[in-house]
């Protein structure tokens, strides 16, 4: 499961992130501060993201633990879609 997750995510990140290039293990190593992801972009990506895996973010999430390193949000993801277990 884990890694459709992450092929899903990176595939929405290039979507939504132009500069973004490479192998997703390279890309899961990445984090979104240093994509210069702006704030309007970022709440794209968030709600696509919620969209995509049909969860919701609480707002405690919204900080750079959570959303530092893209493969944190693959976690994130991951143990949201197994609360809805």
């Amino acid at each position: 499961m884990r890694k459709e997750i992450e092929k899903k995510l990176v595939e929405i990140l290039k979507d939504n992130i132009p500069m973004l290039e490479g192998s997703t293990e390279k890309i899961l190593k990445q984090d979104l501060k240093s994509l210069q992801v702006n704030s309007l972009n970022f709440i794209k990506i968030v709600v696509t993201i919620e969209d995509a895996f049909d969860i919701e973010f609480e707002d405690s999430q919204f900080n750079q633990e959570f959303f530092g390193k893209i493969e944190n949000i693959v976690d994130i993801i991951t143990k949201k879609l197994d609360e809805k277990l």
